[in-house]
Parts: C-alpha cells; sequence; structure tokens
C-alpha cells in the first residue's frame, strides 16, 4: 500500500468532487433533455396555409352610346341614323371625298340664318378657333373618314337644341378651298349624340396627317 502525503489527499478528495458533481450535472442535463422531447412540452403543430391563386381585379367598362369598336369594313356607329353618310362613286379628281353626309341645315326645322359650319385643323382644337367653313350656299357637302376627338358642344341655335359629339369628319373647306381640316359631327343630320356616323371609315393616320399640312 502507498503511502501519500496530506496534498496528495487532499487532490484526490477534490478530484471525486468535481467528477460527482459533473456526472450530476449530465444526468440533469440528459434529463432536461428528455423533458422537453416528451408530454411536458407537446410539439405545437404549424399551422398550415391553404395556397390561394391571385383573385384578378375588376374590370370595369363604362358604357358607350353605340358601337365604337371598328368592323372590318372599316365602319363604326349604330344603323339607327336616320342620315348616314353614303359613298358617292365622283368624278377622279373629287373622289378624295368620297361620302356624302347631310348636314343639320338640310333640315326643315333649321333656321335659314345658319350658312356656316365651322371646319378645325384638328380633333382636338383646344384653344384653336376655326381655320376654314363650310358654306350651305355650296350644295352637298363629301367627307372622306372620321375620327374620335374632344367633345364639341352645340349651344341651342338655329332652332336646334343643344348637343355634343367627340367625332369629327375629315375634309376640305369651301372658305380655303382645297384645304383639310375636321368637322364636329354635331352638325350632321340624324344620329344622337356621340354617335359615330355609320356611314363613314375610321380616318388612317396618313388620313388625319392630311389636315396638318
Amino acid at each position: 500500500m502507498s503511502r501519500m502525503g496530506p496534498t496528495a489527499w487532499t487532490a484526490v478528495v477534490v478530484s471525486a468532487v468535481a467528477a460527482s458533481v459533473a456526472l450530476g450535472t449530465a444526468v440533469a442535463v440528459a434529463a432536461q433533455r428528455e423533458t422537453f422531447a416528451g408530454a411536458a412540452f407537446p410539439a405545437v403543430a404549424r399551422k398550415q396555409v391553404a395556397y390561394a391563386p391571385p383573385v384578378p381585379s375588376p374590370t370595369v367598362t363604362a358604357p358607350q352610346p353605340g358601337r365604337t369598336v371598328q368592323g372590318s369594313d372599316g365602319m363604326v356607329g349604330e344603323s339607327g341614323d336616320s342620315h348616314p353618310c353614303v359613298w358617292v362613286d365622283r368624278e377622279p379628281k373629287k373622289q378624295a371625298l368620297p361620302y356624302r353626309c347631310p348636314l343639320v341645315w338640310s333640315s326643315p326645322r333649321t333656321s335659314a340664318a345658319m350658312t356656316r359650319v365651322p371646319v378645325f385643323r384638328s380633333p382636338w382644337p383646344q384653344a384653336e378657333g376655326a381655320v376654314n367653313q363650310l358654306y350651305r350656299e355650296a350644295g352637298e357637302q363629301y367627307f372622306r373618314c372620321h375620327t374620335r376627338g374632344a367633345t364639341f358642344e352645340f349651344p341651342p341655335q338655329y332652332g336646334l337644341g343643344a348637343a355634343r359629339h367627340s367625332w369629327w369628319a375629315l375634309t376640305q373647306g369651301d372658305q380655303h378651298s382645297g384645304a383639310w381640316g375636321f368637322v364636329p359631327e354635331v352638325y350632321f343630320l340624324g344620329g344622337a349624340d356621340d354617335q359615330p356616323d355609320p356611314g363613314l371609315p375610321v380616318c388612317t393616320d396618313a388620313d388625319v396627317a392630311l389636315a396638318a399640312r
């Protein structure tokens, strides 16, 4: 049997105590892990979020006072117009304006004082006034096509009531012969407010450019 001094025995005792403490800590930690993993702290079930496809925003379409979608024949408007424009087989030098359109002065209710119809450079005239005119004494008036633009307000006058229109017909004026411009269709006979004339085709970009020369 070996002999150990007081110091050696003290070291042995300290080591034994440390080992015992370490063993107790390990056991406690293991027990704590079992408690967390067991029924004392049951696992919380994760809520499953069901997938829902996105809902598209509602599309709102403003009601239109008549058919304004261009058809395969290039025409728009309702056939209910009582005095639509009509195509006329004209002589070669006048074929640039092939559609005859009756104006409001052809109505017996229109005052004889109405002798002029304004012609504008653009269907968006803004502050610019008329740059040309059609003359009543010139007789029947002919047009090329029409396009949508600014709303033109017609006040009560010449025996006619108030009206408005956003369609403009391309023609050549009488005041300045050969000059192109647009007449608001509020001056056309027949049809309702904002109803495009069913007898006129829609202007192309090249047609509209004629008035810009």
